[in-house]
């Protein structure tokens, strides 16, 4: 999957005509690495839970937000960040998707007429 992103951001860049590979790449890495911390940080805070107890060498427990949780919230931050180097902004990526949303909108007028 990783590689299939990789293309399909590149491919994004270059029709954009915003392609630089040797300053894009190193964003396009960055990017796809906090795509998978995030989804491991995701998995562990889902599964462990947001708060967690955290046992301390003196046997006592202490009550803490999941680490991982933290961790996701940076990742998501140095996503969004890569993603607004890169040029990848919300309205490209409803510039790209304009056929799927305009039929949605045509299914949605069609259902609301009657």
């Amino acid at each position: 999957m990783k590689k299939d992103l990789r293309s399909d951001i590149i491919a994004h860049l270059i029709k954009k005509g915003n392609y630089d590979n040797g300053v894009d790449d190193y964003l396009i890495d960055l990017l796809l690495d906090n795509l998978e911390y995030s989804d491991m940080m995701k998995k562990d805070f889902l599964s462990n839970g947001i708060i967690v107890n955290i046992p301390n060498g003196n046997g006592i427990t202490t009550t803490k937000e999941n680490p991982s949780y933290g961790t996701y919230v940076k990742c998501l931050y140095n996503i969004n960040q890569c993603a607004k180097q890169l040029g990848i902004n919300r309205n490209d990526r409803l510039k790209l998707k304009l056929l799927e949303e305009k039929k949605y909108d045509d299914e949605f007028d069609e259902l609301s007429k009657r």
